[in-house]
């Protein structure tokens, strides 16, 4: 895991070789591209990204105040590993597939995200395109506010549930036991699935 790490917890203007370390709150990082991957270690719980530009993934261990993602783009995704909770906002970023372990808040809009483990989504504001629940995460809670939208929903795990007043287009249930309460949701369910 060698590489670079952001000591002062503002880099700007860089173009940096292997990974980059972030290990303090509050920290910004403006107009870097970073050619391996970007951690945000456990002790970083703000963290503001501005034009940043991931060649690799973006590892978010810290983050639970908050990780913004302005023009940011990952080329090989997002992995959010925060043991209890982590929130996310992004404005014109392209991050790729946003991969949660852990109890998470999005606002903005995101193309694809997976949930791995049994936890909580919240979609607080904006637009994701594809929520996929893998098959490990059973009893997953998918709540849509308002002020979100999701365009779909593939639950793979059983138990899944998908809530709230926002709008979710579709959901695809895989397994058994998938609860769905919000309006006007198009609901299909794979062969010998029961209790939809």
């Amino acid at each position: 895991m060698a590489g670079n790490i952001a000591e002062d917890g503002k880099t700007a203007d860089a173009n940096l070789e292997g990974n980059l370390i972030v290990r303090k709150s509050d920290a910004s990082l403006s107009n870097v591209t970073v050619k391996g991957d970007l951690v945000i270690a456990d002790g970083a719980q703000r963290v503001k990204l501005d034009n940043v530009k991931v060649e690799g993934r973006i590892l978010v261990r810290g983050g639970a105040d908050g990780v913004e993602f302005s023009k940011t783009t990952a080329g090989k995704g997002v992995l959010a590993v925060h043991p209890t909770q982590t929130n996310f906002t992004a404005a014109n970023s392209s991050l790729g597939d946003v991969t949660l372990s852990s109890d998470t808040k999005l606002s903005g809009d995101f193309d694809k995200v997976q949930i791995s483990k049994p936890l909580s989504l919240t979609v607080e504001k904006g637009k994701i395109g594809a929520v996929q629940v893998e098959s490990g995460a059973e009893n997953a809670k998918i709540q849509v506010e308002k002020d979100g939208t999701v365009s779909k929903v593939e639950a793979k795990a059983k138990g899944t549930r998908v809530s709230g007043k926002g709008s979710v287009g579709e959901v695809y249930a895989g397994e058994d036991g998938v609860q769905v309460s919000t309006e006007n949701t198009k609901v299909t369910t794979g062969d010998n699935v029961s209790g939809v």
